[in-house]
Parts: structure tokens; sequence; C-alpha cells
């Protein structure tokens, strides 16, 4: 099983505020199911953290998440639809083609 990333804190791209940020409220509710969440936020944090192949599901559209150094092996869930195919990771955009 990959570890599950969720990528985006912050309310909407380009700003640093959680306040009713969708991403914060999905990580919660799957913590609350039993699941490990980790999260990372360009705009929030002040490192971003070594990532080993996971699930990463962009919750917040940071065009800092489009050039993301995804590790090889990685699915990545894009709902936005701009992450590009790479021979290395797998991206699965929802309700897109």
């Amino acid at each position: 099983d990959l570890p599950l990333v969720i990528l985006g804190k912050a309310f909407k791209p380009g700003t640093n505020l959680t306040v009713g940020s969708p991403s914060i409220l999905l990580r919660n509710i799957l913590e609350e199911m039993g699941y490990r969440v980790l999260m990372y936020d360009p705009f929030v944090d002040e490192k971003r953290p070594e990532f080993e192949p996971s699930v990463f599901l962009i919750g917040t559209k940071h065009s800092n998440f489009i050039d993301f150094p995804y590790p090889p092996g990685s699915v990545v869930i894009d709902p936005w639809g701009y992450i590009q195919d790479r021979d290395e990771i797998t991206v699965i955009r929802v309700g897109r083609k």
C-alpha cells in the first residue's frame, strides 16, 4: 500500500489561508476512518519533506504542483486536470480523460 499525501492545505491557490480548506477537511475525515495522511503545502509549510512513492491527491490548485518532483512509481490524483502525463508516474484526472 502506498502512503497517501494531500498536496495543498490552503483554501485557494496562491495563498496560505487554511480556514475552510477542503483538503484539511478531507484529511480529518480520512484520519477518522483510520488512514494515515501526510500533507504538504508550499505556501503554508516552511520545508518540503522528502517523499517516497505515494498516492498524491492535489487538494489545492497551486501551480507549484505542475512540476512537483513526484517520486517514480507514484500515483497522482489530479481533479484539476493540469498535470501532464509522465513516464515514471500514473496520473488520474478525475472527471477528465
